[in-house]
């Protein structure tokens, strides 16, 4: 049944990644307009690949001529932290097989900080109409600049720099929905790491340092 309050909850709780996933889209669709003027390969990109960043990455490896193999496996490459955010959701995304399949395929950095950090992520609906809205604002912005960017003649590259306001802004989130600081300073320290060992390669290498030490945090918990 249609839960009008549920679905205004859904909205309000993802209007933060509004303000990363729309500017970011603008750009994407921007840059598709630019290098391929064809309007319509930006929002149909968007809608079934959806992988925000990786999207940029793929289009400039086509555009020098990468071949699809390649392309597809550094797509997978860069979205393999996606495995570790739906865990957490195994038991909690339900529903029909095309429901379930979509809350799989729609879950980003952006909607997994939302989820985890409300009140209602246990509930399957609430999940699917924030993985709803997310994947809307990332497919609206798409459609905005590839319409427009025929007629922006200067680059908007610092569009990017939204992305990095918005994790700022759930980072703080989660600290007020989880009450703890720790958690902030265990990524901030594998970040710095993972950047010390490898800059190429530090979100890989600091998401498994992170993932160890929850690992070993939670085995601790168990055995007391």
């Amino acid at each position: 049944m249609f839960n009008r309050e549920l679905l205004i909850k859904s909205l309000h709780a993802s209007l933060p990644a509004a303000f990363g996933y729309v500017p970011l889209g603008l750009a994407f669709g921007l840059f598709c307009e630019n290098e391929l003027h064809n309007w319509w390969i930006a929002p149909l990109m968007s809608f079934w690949v959806y992988a925000g960043a990786a999207q940029f990455a793929a289009l400039s490896l086509l555009l020098g001529g990468t071949g699809i193999l390649s392309i597809v496996l550094m797509t997978f490459i860069i979205n393999l932290r996606h495995v570790f955010y739906g865990l957490p959701f195994l038991k909690i995304f339900k529903g029909g097989f095309w429901k379930k399949q979509y809350l799989i395929f729609g879950i980003t950095d952006e909607s997994y900080s939302i989820l985890t950090a409300s009140s209602h992520k246990n509930n399957t609906d609430f999940c699917f109409w924030v993985t709803v809205f997310t994947h809307a604002y990332w497919v609206v912005g798409s459609i905005v600049g590839a319409v427009i960017g025929a007629f922006i003649p200067y680059d908007l590259a610092f569009l990017e720099f939204s992305l990095v306001a918005l994790f700022t802004i759930l980072t703080i989130e989660q600290y007020y929905a989880v009450g703890k600081l720790w958690p902030i300073v265990v990524g901030v320290v594998a970040a710095l790491i993972g950047h010390f060992i490898s800059s190429q390669h530090m979100l890989f290498i600091a998401m498994a340092i992170a993932s160890l030490f929850m690992w070993g945090v939670h085995i601790k918990k168990e055995q007391a």
